[in-house]
């Protein structure tokens, strides 16, 4: 029997997570027989670099719940050509109550979530005067890394406090 190569291209949108510390991707396969009774070992581990972390469209915004008029939700909306598998989103709040306060300049960015699609929205906080998000293409550790920062909202989005007199 004549051996037939055949060749196998990955889709991105399978691909594994990003790895933190190489930026891109490490892979590796094993061949399996079509009637699935035959395997290969593994292959060794090979790096694929990432497409580029450039910055992409975005829109960030807040409204109010249908079903809770006193709560606010808060949504970023984003656009990636590239159209990767899942998103990191980092979230800073900025508050009005003086342990609530955050510098937003000094990294004070919490691990939110991560997304399969390019929104992601989320109650707003109590206390809370603006917020700020930073979406990153999923990785292996949940921590910004600015090389990874696709969509930065920069100016947050300020939630005007009501006057309850």
């Amino acid at each position: 029997m004549a051996q037939v190569i055949k060749k196998a291209k990955v889709p991105a949108s399978i691909l594994s997570e990003l790895d933190w510390e190489s930026e891109g991707y490490l892979i590796r396969y094993r061949i399996v027989s079509e009637s699935k009774n035959l395997r290969s070992h593994w292959s060794p581990i090979y790096f694929v670099q990432a497409p580029s972390f450039t910055d992409v469209e975005g829109e960030f915004y807040e409204s109010i719940s249908d079903n809770d008029p006193t709560k606010t939700i808060v949504s970023a909306v984003w656009d990636d050509a590239f159209d990767r598998p899942s998103y990191d989103v980092f979230v800073a709040f900025r508050g009005n109550a003086p342990e609530n306060v955050f510098d937003f300049d000094g990294d004070q960015f919490y691990y939110h979530g991560r997304s399969t699609t390019h929104n992601y929205s989320f109650i707003q906080r109590e206390g809370v005067t603006s917020i700020r998000v930073i979406v990153q293409p999923a990785s292996n550790k949940p921590i910004i890394k600015p090389n990874f920062i696709i969509y930065d909202s920069d100016n947050p989005v300020v939630i005007p406090v009501l006057d309850e007199s």
